[in-house]
């Protein structure tokens, strides 16, 4: 069988076993800028019970949280849980969102606020000047997802963030992997919470800006 060619705006929808729910991300393409973070995905803010949804329901969804960096594109076996939906396209795809990053060893803690010193990614490879953590701590950490699992579990932690509901309950905070990702999320604020002026893009503010 002919291996299949994905693009910008592929759409797939997903279950998250731990919340009982099918989600949807959509996938983007800027391997051209970085072969190693520049397949993006990002999850809608919408979910479903049941496993018959139909594409044109996202076309007015916002998104759950910011764009992950991923290795590859899902795994479409059929027990995998992934399905291919189509392409959604849209006026803002060519544009890439800027991402964050720490001059410090340990970048996943508990609070990114007390490491640093922090500077934006832009262009995915493009390093900016040092800031102050305000000016991306709005953004996701340029960390690549080494499998879709990991965007699954974000998918189901940011469902119970939202939704009022204790991570602890569903997910293993003890397991490594797990943490990692709950440590991701907690030190970006509630996508819906962020200014959509803002979202994506770096704060234009030095360190030693004291205005």
């Amino acid at each position: 069988m002919k291996k299949k060619m994905f693009f910008t705006g592929s759409v797939f929808q997903f279950y998250v076993p731990e919340i009982k729910k099918y989600a949807f991300c959509k996938f983007f393409d800027f391997r051209h800028l970085s072969g190693f973070h520049g397949l993006l995905a990002q999850v809608f803010d919408k979910f479903s019970d049941t496993d018959d949804n139909a594409i044109d329901d996202l076309k007015t969804c916002d998104w759950l949280f910011g764009p992950r960096s991923i290795h590859r594109w899902p795994n479409l076996r059929k027990d995998s849980g992934w399905e291919y939906l189509g392409i959604l396209n849209s006026p803002n795809d060519d544009i890439v969102p800027d991402f964050k990053s720490a001059q410090t060893f340990d970048k996943i803690v508990l609070d990114e606020s007390k490491v640093g010193p922090w500077y934006p990614i832009h262009n995915l490879t493009e390093r900016g000047s040092n800031c102050d953590y305000e000016c991306v701590k709005h953004l996701e950490q340029i960390i690549l997802t080494v499998s879709s699992l990991g965007l699954v579990w974000r998918t189901g932690m940011e469902y119970c963030r939202i939704s009022g509901l204790e991570v602890k309950d569903y997910y293993d905070l003890n397991d490594e992997s797990i943490r990692s990702v709950y440590l991701q999320m907690i030190n970006v604020p509630i996508y819906k919470d962020i200014p959509k002026e803002i979202r994506g893009k770096a704060l234009i503010r030095k360190a030693d800006d004291k205005k």
